[in-house]
């Protein structure tokens, strides 16, 4: 039997180490507990164990926005199977507004304050809200989750604008500049033909209509 807690209790109910008789003014037999004996006893004790697998599972709930690079550096290449509490999975732009306000000591009730004056906010506050109420609860909840543990940002889906005369919307790479160009650059690596939804619609949203989703 280990020595852990169980055989700590069998001990001390063993009469070996829980009768004791002592003389106090010529009264025999009075049984006491003596302080030493369980002491001498609890050093006995095993250490507790944790295993390795207890070990990343801990790190990963206390610390879930390090645990993934702590694994990588340690070579622990089966973290994903420790991880207790799975990252929040957020829009690139929600990543970015909490980038910009995370170290400015914001108290969570700020969070959802909103300038709706200000681009950004607006379209932090349409995400968040305009929705259903169930989904508006759950979107809270995400945001409250990436802000106090750390996010992973969602893969956004790509499109492809050809507009079926000889051009494409696209961005040239040199100042990320969205445009409409033609089809006599189409092969050239300075271009970006796959854009995101927000990109083609900041652009001009008329052009929504023409984009086919990009499936690697």
């Amino acid at each position: 039997m280990n020595k852990e807690k169980e055989w700590l209790k069998d001990k001390i109910k063993d009469e070996e180490y829980n009768l004791k008789y002592v003389y106090d003014n010529y009264v025999p037999y009075e049984n006491v507990l003596i302080a030493d004996d369980v002491y001498d006893l609890i050093d006995q004790l095993d250490e507790p164990k944790i295993t390795e697998e207890q070990a990343w599972n801990k790190i990963a709930e206390s610390y879930p926005a390090d645990a993934k690079s702590l694994a990588v550096a340690f070579e622990h290449f089966y973290y994903e199977g420790f991880a207790k509490k799975k990252l929040p999975v957020i829009p690139q732009f929600i990543a970015d507004w909490i980038e910009k306000w995370k170290y400015e000591g914001l108290a969570m009730r700020e969070w959802f304050t909103f300038d709706y004056d200000n681009e950004e906010d607006d379209e932090v506050a349409k995400w968040l809200y305009d929705n259903d109420y169930e989904e508006n609860t759950r979107r809270e909840y995400l945001l409250i989750d990436a802000i106090r543990y750390g996010y992973e940002v969602e893969k956004e889906k790509k499109y492809y604008v050809d507009l079926d005369m000889a051009a494409y919307v696209a961005k040239w790479n040199g100042d990320n500049q969205v445009g409409i160009y033609t089809d006599g650059i189409s092969g050239s690596d300075e271009f970006e033909f796959y854009l995101t939804e927000k990109e083609i619609k900041d652009y001009d949203a008329r052009f929504w209509a023409f984009a086919e989703e990009v499936t690697e």
